[in-house]
């Protein structure tokens, strides 16, 4: 056994097992009353989790949901972006499961029955939903004379992965009291990478047709395609981060954020804007302050939030369509983020410059987002 895990040992003329173990500079030994070595080692681990560190005994009504709420406070405290994200996967999954699941006597091998419970509840949950939302947007394509939509087979381990690393971050922050030692190896494998981008020509003649529908909408084409940034970074751009002062051409600013689930956030970056990035972006800030929104419609101000309707228009009257391992796809906007890598490293640009402009944080992630084209062979 590793080291401060305890052990197990018989007594002579004994057919059952003895445990021992320290905390806190004090020894703990007994009888576990097992014979068999399998229970006596869940006896031992039951034991450790009644004494704390110190030698006292956890919390008798410590449960698991006060763990998961003290990690939401956290979060809170901490000001994480997707804190909306974590007050949802809380109160309508995590907690209706894990509320009065009191700790006290809890082991590592019961804690991991209750998680292979919980995975085996969510993923039926979310393959009906998922099931249930797909056939509706079936039955709506279909009045407008559609085919299904063809997309990659579902997979609910994402989703799932996001909860069980939110239950894991909170057993371990929580320092108080002795806990159990959380499961190993509980995350699931995710194989949910989209392989879809636009060639150059498809990129020419959806151009033209966001054009017609709207300059802002052909300048949210032209920062996906030229930079690879993500819709959010986009439409989220300000007028007062468009520098056309700076140099020949001018350039763009976005600015440091704060990261997801405690994780290191985007750094922010400094771009120069191409011809057709220049031409458009002054076109939507003529006459607006530095604290309006650069994309906006002809007739608000406002951020822009829904284009679903708009980006289909442009792709159907520009007749295209993705192909992929699982068939032909519609294209969508995160799409221009695998185009804009598969040009720049085309064109011979550096992968550590690539991940700079687009904010991938490590090589790995940008190969993600690097699809082999035939022509490159």
């Amino acid at each position: 056994m590793a080291r401060g895990s305890g052990t197990l040992f018989r007594v002579k003329g004994s057919r059952n097992w003895h445990y021992q173990f320290f905390y806190g500079g004090e020894r703990y030994c007994g009888s576990t009353g097992k014979a068999s070595k399998d229970e006596a080692r869940d006896f031992l681990e039951q034991k450790k989790a009644e004494v704390r560190i110190n030698g006292k005994p956890v919390r008798a009504k410590l449960t698991v949901g006060d763990l998961l709420r003290s990690k939401l406070a956290h979060d809170r405290h901490n000001e994480l972006r997707d804190i909306h994200s974590s007050e949802g996967r809380l109160e309508n999954h995590l907690l209706p499961f894990f509320e009065g699941v009191e700790v006290a006597g809890l082991t590592t091998s019961n804690l991991r029955a209750l998680i292979d419970e919980y995975i085996s509840l969510r993923r039926e949950e979310l393959v009906a939903a998922h099931e249930e939302k797909l056939e509706a947007g079936n039955k709506l394509r279909a009045k407008r004379g559609l085919g299904p939509k063809v997309e990659k087979p579902y997979s609910p381990n994402g989703s799932l992965n996001r909860e069980l690393s939110f239950l894991r971050s909170a057993w371990l922050l929580e320092e108080e009291d002795r806990l159990p030692r959380f499961p190993k190896h509980v995350l699931l494998t995710e194989d949910n990478t989209r392989e879809g981008f636009l060639t150059q020509q498809q990129y020419e003649k959806l151009s033209l047709e966001c054009r017609k529908i709207g300059t802002w909408l052909a300048a949210a084409l032209e920062l996906g395609w030229a930079y690879g940034w993500r819709r959010g970074e986009i439409f989220n751009l300000k007028v007062g981060q468009v520098n056309f002062l700076d140099g020949e051409r001018g350039s763009i600013r976005l600015y440091r954020t704060k990261g997801k689930r405690g994780k290191k956030g985007l750094q922010g970056r400094l771009v120069v804007m191409t011809k057709r990035v220049r031409e458009l972006l002054a076109s939507c800030c003529a006459g607006k302050t530095e604290d309006d929104f650069v994309l906006t419609r002809p007739d608000s101000k406002d951020r822009i939030v829904e284009t679903r309707d708009e980006w289909e228009k442009a792709w159907r009257a520009a007749e295209i369509v993705l192909p992929t391992d699982y068939g032909q796809v519609e294209p969508i906007f995160h799409d221009l983020r695998r185009s804009a890598v598969n040009g720049a490293i085309g064109r011979g640009v550096l992968p550590s410059t690539v991940m700079k402009i687009g904010g991938w944080g490590t090589p790995a992630m940008l190969e993600r987002y690097h699809i082999l084209d035939k022509k490159e062979f």
